[in-house]
């Protein structure tokens, strides 16, 4: 075991030993592609292959012979118990309780879930096609994502030995985009004169860039205006409370001026002139002069 964990650079054995791969029933075909290349990296894939080897009778054996054979003993052991431990810690918490007492054996650890796992995937793959008609986009997610799934649909439908070339993949992905996607489609449809997946995919990236600028550019107008309303809401208002105050207040007083000198005229009259010195002395009552001039003032 410590040959196999010296064969690692040494600056990424720490990394690798704690990077782990934890399976909890799902995805079991990538599960295990990354923990058997793992094991082949700590050179004790083997175990998972190769029987344990006997311990033999070593009287007939030469002392040559003896060590070698004890040698390999010890070293399938510890390679061992390094691989099973591994693999109990690649699951998930149930299934570590659950495989660690049914099985003493790696390889027999390693059998049992591929017995189970790997044809129960085969089982749901029998409704690949059905997946993969049955897809529709939504609005939540990106429409490129959305096409990875789909291609991800059409290599499940491959795997069950059904034929699907790119031209039949171009049409699924664009007859299943959303309906604000649909113009944009057809020009794809009928721009391109061979239909490939790597055609298809940048158009889609690009197009859905473009879009998310264009929204972005309307909510930020939509914003400066809110901003422009508030700055205008933000000005003082007490001097224009006054103004407003101050013209109506001037209306009204002279409305209500003209409407009581009116009253306190009486019916209408023949107009009189309107000469101060005509109306005499205040003093004596005569007129001709004013009341500083009156000779009876005292």
């Amino acid at each position: 075991m410590e040959n196999s964990i010296e064969s690692l650079p040494k600056s990424n054995q720490a990394d690798d030993l704690n990077r782990l791969f934890r399976f909890n029933g799902t995805n079991y075909k990538r599960w295990k592609q990354k923990t058997f290349f793992y094991l082949t990296l700590l050179n004790v894939a083997y175990i998972l292959v190769e029987k344990c080897p006997k311990k033999k009778d070593t009287e007939d054996m030469t002392d040559e012979e003896k060590a070698e054979h004890e040698t390999t003993v010890k070293k399938w052991e510890k390679d061992h118990n390094y691989c099973r431990n591994y693999l109990l810690n690649c699951l998930s918490d149930n299934l570590y309780d659950y495989y660690d007492q049914a099985h003493s054996s790696a390889k027999k650890i390693w059998k049992s879930l591929q017995q189970k796992y790997d044809t129960e995937e085969a089982g749901s793959k029998k409704y690949a096609c059905s997946h993969y008609f049955r897809f529709q986009m939504v609005e939540i997610k990106f429409v490129t994502e959305q096409a990875h799934d789909l291609q991800m649909l059409a290599n499940d439908v491959r795997h069950e030995g059904i034929k699907v070339d790119e031209q039949m993949e171009f049409a699924a992905i664009i007859d299943k985009l959303l309906d604000s996607w649909k113009e944009f489609g057809k020009v794809l449809r009928h721009k391109q004169k061979k239909l490939f997946i790597e055609s298809l995919i940048m158009p889609l990236r690009v197009e859905e860039e473009h879009r998310k600028q264009d929204n972005s550019l309307d909510f930020n107008g939509t914003v400066s205006k809110v901003n422009l309303l508030t700055s205008n809401d933000n000005m003082p208002r007490t001097s224009n409370k006054k103004l407003k105050v101050k013209k109506n207040y001037n209306k009204k007083k002279s409305y209500k001026g003209q409407f009581n000198q009116r009253k306190n005229q009486g019916p209408p009259s023949e107009k009189a002139p309107n000469n101060k010195r005509n109306d005499g002395c205040y003093v004596c009552g005569k007129p001709g002069h004013i009341a500083r001039l009156c000779n009876f003032r005292k």
